[in-house]
């Protein structure tokens, strides 16, 4: 047990047996747990797929896609789905938008077809996922966890924040299969959060004033660990403003960080910022670079860490 210098014992330190809503186990997590979810009730409704009438199976295996399903459909912009304490089964979840995620357990990839764990349609604005919980993709082939927009129209405002991504699969020969990808975003972050045993990290197609930050990439298996692209046939966008700042990429087997255009897609990434980064490169790498530019101009690059 944790000693302060006047002999109490810190909160932390203190064990708290979970109940309800609250998944922490210990006294401070525990009350950072309640403010969080006092702060998510005072702007929204808090809905709880655990509770009638949804009724999510809690044992990890059964189906919880389709109580966690009805309790999206339910919910209006501004409340928030709240998953704790277990660990849910799901083959596919479609968001909505306005609604947020407070997750705090694992949201876990059932076996079969190689849709992602959640989709956040094209033209969704204003969701926050968030919370310390895990979007696992349980290695099948080709699923992503999160896969934000389309190139139909823009989704804007998604902030990911602290979720852990894990297990993303090669799909056969194809080995861009990342915890995240975003397609036509604008003003969207990624900030705080973890990858584990994935083939890639962040794919982006066609993006603006999107940031990436603060996140920690373990062993990106495959292909690159943060990957911002446009074609001739993904410009709706501008592609300024991205900022790639304050991350933590270890053991990268491609390219750590690759801002590119293809030579048909004339753009500057005017406004966009790489500063820093550290950046650890697998010794094992063939054609991995720690920052890759190609064809862009007015991207700054400053104070980043390699090794």
């Amino acid at each position: 047990m944790a000693i302060t210098q006047s002999g109490a014992a810190t909160a932390a330190a203190l064990p708290f047996t979970p109940n309800g809503t609250i998944a922490a186990t210990n006294v401070q997590a525990a009350i950072q747990e309640v403010r969080d979810e006092s702060a998510v009730a005072a702007a929204g409704v808090l809905i709880d797929p655990l509770q009638s009438p949804y009724n999510a199976p809690t044992d990890g295996t059964s189906d919880a896609t389709t109580a966690i399903a009805a309790a999206v459909t339910a919910a209006v912009a501004g409340d928030t789905i709240i998953l704790s304490r277990y660990v849910f089964s799901v083959s596919a979840l479609t968001w909505k938008s306005g609604v947020n995620l407070l997750l705090s357990s694992s949201l876990k990839k059932r076996s079969g077809t190689s849709t992602p764990v959640i989709t956040i349609p094209y033209g969704s604005v204003d969701c926050t996922f968030y919370g310390g919980g895990a979007i696992d993709c349980n290695s099948i082939a080709g699923a992503y966890g999160l896969d934000v927009g389309s190139d139909t129209s823009t989704t804007s405002r998604i902030t990911v924040d602290n979720i852990h991504f894990k297990n993303t699969a090669i799909n056969g020969a194809t080995t861009n299969i990342p915890g995240i990808k975003l397609t036509r975003c604008s003003q969207c972050a990624v900030v705080n959060c973890h990858w584990t045993s994935c083939a890639m990290g962040i794919l982006c197609y066609d993006i603006e004033y999107t940031t990436f930050e603060n996140n920690h990439f373990a062993t990106i298996s495959a292909d690159d660990t943060i990957n911002v692209w446009r074609t001739a046939t993904s410009k709706a966008l501008t592609g300024k403003g991205v900022k790639i700042v304050n991350n933590t990429m270890v053991t990268c087997k491609r390219n750590a960080i690759e801002i590119q255009i293809d030579t048909e897609a004339t753009l500057d990434y005017t406004d966009c910022l790489i500063a820093g980064n550290t950046i650890t490169m697998d010794t094992n790498t063939g054609n991995g670079y720690a920052i890759s530019l190609p064809n862009c101009s007015d991207v700054i690059v400053s104070n980043n860490h390699l090794y």
